[in-house]
């Protein structure tokens, strides 16, 4: 970058992750915003202890496809009303940061609704104003396709509004599962809500509350028609009586020492595409 500062034309760089490093001399994040920014179409921002220079960087880089941002605090996002100048993202990962407001989710999703079609959410939001301008964006992202919302402050009501606003054709869902189940608070099961959308062909159920795992919960899911992949944690043995599928082909299962020999043969019959 320092080489880069006799001329004005900008690096060829596409490409950039910073992980735990501090960057907060103001001359040199100036040379990275100029020099650096303007071809970027991956960020990914990791851990980093001194990240307001690089953030703002991240909102001038008008052709960013793919921006990730773990483990970091994402307050200046909402300090200053700059938005993502970006509006052909595909992708985006904001994965256990902290302070998430109204503010930073203004900054990051509401320029690229009409581009996105990955969206990973496994950060806290800080009120339900929050919350509702995160489904709200989510609402309004018409080519949407793959999405994962999974922290133990979302359960069953965030997925009952995702599945009641969201009108985009998902393909890949890993649902919010991690918060207890009350039946009697009125909500749909969050296995129940996933049969609004029709186009699914992968989820995975990772994480969720055992309290999800009563009475016939899998069948739902085991009913969407398009059912590909199915991607299975910690079910409790007497849910393997309810998968049946004609389409499923691929079923991953993890840590589900509950399926015991007993319960293959009914399994592999009810599972006519499994490959």
């Amino acid at each position: 970058v320092e080489s880069s500062v006799a001329s004005s034309t900008p690096l060829g760089l596409r490409s950039l992750c910073v992980d735990s490093v501090t960057l907060q001399d103001a001359v040199t994040i100036e040379l990275v915003r100029k020099h650096v920014a303007p071809n970027l179409q991956e960020i990914d921002l990791r851990s980093s202890v001194r990240i307001d220079g690089l953030l703002t960087m991240t909102l001038l880089a008008s052709s960013l496809t793919s921006l990730r941002l773990h483990s970091i605090d994402v307050t200046p996002l909402s300090s200053d009303g700059a938005v993502l100048s970006s509006n052909a993202l595909r992708t985006i990962a904001v994965e256990t940061c902290q302070k998430v407001t109204v503010g930073t989710i203004t900054a990051l999703l509401e320029p690229c609704t009409a581009s996105l079609r990955t969206v990973i959410w496994t950060s806290a939001t800080n009120s339900a104003e929050a919350t509702d301008a995160l489904i709200g964006c989510i609402a309004r992202m018409p080519k949407l396709e793959e999405l994962t919302l999974s922290h133990a402050s979302m359960g069953a009501d965030v997925m009952a509004q995702v599945a009641e606003r969201c009108r985009s054709p998902l393909r890949r869902l890993v649902p919010p599962l991690r918060a207890r189940f009350d039946p009697a608070g009125g909500l749909p099961h969050p296995f129940a809500s996933l049969a609004r959308f029709a186009s699914l062909h992968t989820v995975e159920l990772v994480g969720a509350h055992q309290s999800l795992f009563d009475g016939n919960a899998l069948a739902p899911v085991a009913s969407l028609r398009s059912l590909h992949t199915l991607v299975l944690e910690s079910v409790r043995d007497s849910q393997w009586q309810y998968l049946a599928s004609d389409s499923l082909r691929v079923l991953e299962l993890r840590q589900c020492g509950s399926l015991r020999d007993e319960h293959v043969p009914g399994l592999v019959s009810r599972l006519p595409a499994l490959r």
